[in-house]
C-alpha cells in the first residue's frame, strides 16, 4: 500500500506532501489538483517501469545510474501533451545557473509490515522526450537510490472514466499488459481482464458476474479465447427468465454505456490484478445519482477483501457522505491536507457545486430516509441484518441515508424539506444516546440505550474470533474455523489477556447485559480502538481496524450474541422499505 507520496515541480505542484491510506477520495473545486495528484503517480510507475526494463537488477555501475532511460510524448497516454515541457511546473525545465530542474516523485510504501520509499526523478530533454532515473540519495549525494522488492511488484492503474472500448481486442501476455497498464491504458486490454478473470478462480467470475447483473440486470457470458487469436466478450441485455433462460439480445460489451464500462472495468481489475493501487479519475461522471453510493460501496467492500488500494478523485457528494472525513484528502490552497474534523467535510462539501435535486430525486425513488452520524454506522446495521437474515437488509443493502453527526434538528429539517415534495415520505432517524431530548411525530426519532452503536460490538467471544483470523492470517494460515495451531492459540491467550485487562470481568460474563460500564463509556474510542491499535503494531501491521472498520466486529456475530435492542432498531428500518 502506498502511504505517502512527495511530488515536485510536476504540474500545477510545486512542492506538495499528499498522505494516502487504504481508500482515499480526493476533493476539491476544479483545476485544483486532483487529477494532476493521479497523473504524478502513473508518471512514477511508467518511469520505474521504463528504468526496470532498460536497467533491470543492474544498479552497480554509478555511470549506468546517472544515464537516463528515456520516454517519449507518446508514453505519458495518462496526460496528453504537445509537448512534454508542460508536465514541469510552470514549464520551466532550467533551475538557476542553467542547471536542469527536475521532476521528482517520492513514494512511500509499507507492504507486509516493512515500509519503503523510493523515488524517480525526470530531466527534460526536448519537445518529445525526457529522461527518468532514480532519485538521489540526499541532495549532495552521487548515489542514487536502489529499486525496493516492494517497489518493483506493485501495480499501479491508472483508470480515466471510459468514452468506449475497441470493437476488438487480441489477447495479450502478462508482460504487454503490465506495460499498458502502466501508460494509462486499462481501457485497451478490458476483455484481456475479463479473460483472466474468468480462468482463474470460479468464484471470482460468479462474484463480478452476479455484482454486474444486480447493478445493470444484464447477465454476462463467460468471455471465450477464439482461433482467431480475438477474446469474445458478450452480455444479455436482461436477466434470465425462472427457467434460467435468457432470450435477450446477446452483444458485445463494446456497445454497452459508458457507466456499465466503467463499473465493469474497475471489478475486472479488482479481480484480475488483487493487491493492486487503482486511480480512478471521476469515477461517478457517467453514473446517475441513484448509483453513485451502490457502485462507491460495492467498488470499497471489494478493494477490501482483493487487499487493493483506491485513489478516487471525485467531485460526487455522494462519495463524499460515504467516506470518513480522515480518508478525504481537500484539494483547497496550495496544500492538499486531510480532513482534521467531520465537521470540515460540510465546509468542502459547500465549497463543491451543490446537488440538493439528488435527495429529491432519492426520496421519490426510495420512499423513506435513515438518519445516523456516519457511515460507519450504516455499515454496522447492515452486518447485523445480514447475520440475523432480518427483513431491513433489503434496505440497508443499497440505503437512502444522510449523516447528521447526533445533531437531531438537522435531521428535522431536512426531512421536512423533502416532505413537502414528497408528503409520503417515511423517516427513521438513529442516533447516539446524548442529553438530546426527541420528538414523536412523522420522523420516527430513536436513540440507543448505550452510550453509541459501537457499545453493542463489545462481546468477548465475537472479538477474540475475529482476532484469531487476523492471528492465522499474520502467520500465513488459511483461515479455516476448525484449523488449529499452537502458535496461534499461544498468541490468542495473549490476546485474551489483554483484553480482559481493558474490560471488568462481568462484561466477558453477560455482555448483553446493560451494566454501567456498556452504557456510560464510549467503546470505540475508550477500548476498541486502543485494543486493536495495540494488536496491530505487536505484529507490526498496518491497523486494519480504526474505527471506520469496526463494523467487521458485526460480520463475526452469532445470531445469540447480537442485543435485543438491536432487533428493536432494525425493525423500525424495516419500515423505511418501499412496498
Amino acid at each position: 500500500m502506498i502511504t505517502n507520496v512527495v511530488i515536485r515541480n510536476f504540474k500545477r505542484f510545486e512542492s506538495v506532501v499528499i498522505p494516502l491510506g487504504d481508500t482515499i477520495v480526493f476533493a476539491g473545486p476544479n483545476n485544483a489538483g486532483k487529477t494532476t495528484a493521479i497523473q504524478a503517480l502513473t508518471a512514477w510507475r511508467l518511469a520505474l517501469a521504463k528504468w526496470l526494463e532498460k536497467r533491470g537488477d543492474d544498479q552497480k555501475s554509478k555511470a549506468k545510474q546517472r544515464t537516463g532511460v528515456a520516454i517519449t510524448r507518446p508514453d505519458m497516454t495518462a496526460v496528453r501533451l504537445r509537448d512534454v515541457k508542460l508536465l514541469w511546473n510552470r514549464c520551466s525545465v532550467l533551475a538557476e545557473g542553467n542547471r536542469p530542474r527536475l521532476i521528482e516523485i517520492l513514494v512511500e510504501g509499507l507492504t507486509g509490515g516493512n515500509k519503503w520509499k523510493f523515488g524517480m526523478e525526470l530531466q527534460y530533454q526536448g519537445p518529445e522526450m525526457f529522461y527518468c532515473r532514480p532519485m538521489r540519495l540526499s541532495e549532495n549525494s552521487e548515489e542514487r537510490m536502489k529499486v525496493p522488492p516492494e517497489a518493483r511488484t506493485i501495480t499501479i492503474a491508472h483508470l480515466p472514466p471510459l468514452a468506449g472500448l475497441q470493437t476488438s481486442e487480441e489477447r495479450v501476455d502478462d508482460r504487454v499488459l503490465q506495460s499498458r497498464i502502466s501508460e494509462g491504458r486499462a481501457g485497451d486490454i478490458l476483455r484481456n481482464l475479463l479473460l483472466n478473470v474468468a480462468e482463474g478462480q470460479a468464484k471470482d467470475w460468479d462474484q463480478l458476474k452476479n455484482q454486474m447483473s444486480s447493478l445493470f440486470q444484464v447477465e454476462l457470458r463467460r468471455p471465450e479465447y477464439v482461433t482467431t487469436g480475438e477474446i469474445i466478450s458478450e452480455y444479455y441485455n436482461g436477466l434470465p427468465n425462472q427457467n434460467g433462460r435468457n432470450t435477450h439480445p446477446r452483444l458485445d460489451i463494446a456497445n454497452a454505456g459508458s457507466g456499465f464500462h466503467q463499473v465493469l472495468l474497475l471489478l475486472a481489475f479488482l479481480y484480475a490484478k488483487p493487491g493492486s493501487v487503482l486511480l480512478f479519475d471521476e469515477p461517478d461522471a457517467h453514473l446517475e445519482i441513484i448509483r453513485q453510493r451502490d457502485v462507491y460501496t460495492l467498488l470499497r467492500k471489494v478493494a477490501q477483501d482483493r487487499e487493493a488500494q483506491l485513489i478516487v478523485a471525485s467531485h460526487s457528494e455522494v462519495i463524499l457522505d460515504e467516506t470518513p472525513h480522515e480518508n478525504i484528502i481537500a484539494f483547497l490552497g496550495e496544500q492538499p491536507k486531510p480532513l482534521a474534523l467531520s465537521q470540515q467535510k460540510s465546509q468542502l462539501k459547500k465549497s463543491l457545486s451543490q446537488i440538493s435535486s439528488a435527495d429529491y430525486l432519492l426520496a421519490e425513488q426510495r420512499g423513506g430516509i435513515l438518519y445516523v452520524e456516519d457511515y460507519t454506522d450504516v455499515e454496522i446495521l447492515r452486518e447485523w441484518a445480514y447475520r440475523l437474515d432480518h427483513p431491513a437488509r433489503k434496505f440497508l443493502e443499497s440505503p437512502f441515508v444522510a449523516y447528521i453527526g447526533n445533531v437531531p434538528s438537522r435531521a428535522r429539517d431536512h426531512f421536512n424539506g423533502l416532505r413537502s415534495a414528497y408528503p409520503k415520505l417515511r423517516g427513521v432517524m438513529l442516533i447516539d444516546n446524548t442529553d438530546t431530548s426527541l420528538q414523536e411525530g412523522v420522523l420516527k426519532e430513536l436513540m440507543w440505550k448505550r452510550r453509541e452503536i459501537e457499545n453493542y460490538l463489545m462481546v468477548p467471544n465475537a472479538i477474540l474470533r475475529f482476532c484469531e483470523r487476523e492471528l492465522k492470517r499474520f502467520h500465513g494460515l488459511i483461515v479455516d474455523e476448525n484449523a488449529t495451531d499452537l502458535f496461534v492459540e499461544s498468541g490468542l491467550e495473549d490476546v485474551e489477556a489483554i483484553l480482559k485487562k481493558k474490560l471488568l470481568p462481568e462484561v466477558f460474563d453477560r455482555p448483553l447485559e446493560d451494566t454501567p460500564f456498556l452504557l456510560n463509556m464510549k467503546m470505540s474510542e475508550d477500548i476498541l480502538e486502543p485494543f486493536f491499535k495495540e494488536l496491530y503494531e505487536h505484529f507490526r501491521e498496518y491497523n486494519m481496524m480504526p474505527k471506520n472498520k469496526l463494523y467487521r466486529l458485526a460480520a463475526v456475530m452469532n445470531k445469540e450474541e447480537i442485543h435485543p435492542e438491536v432487533i428493536e432498531k432494525l425493525d423500525a428500518i424495516m419500515t423505511l422499505t418501499s412496498e
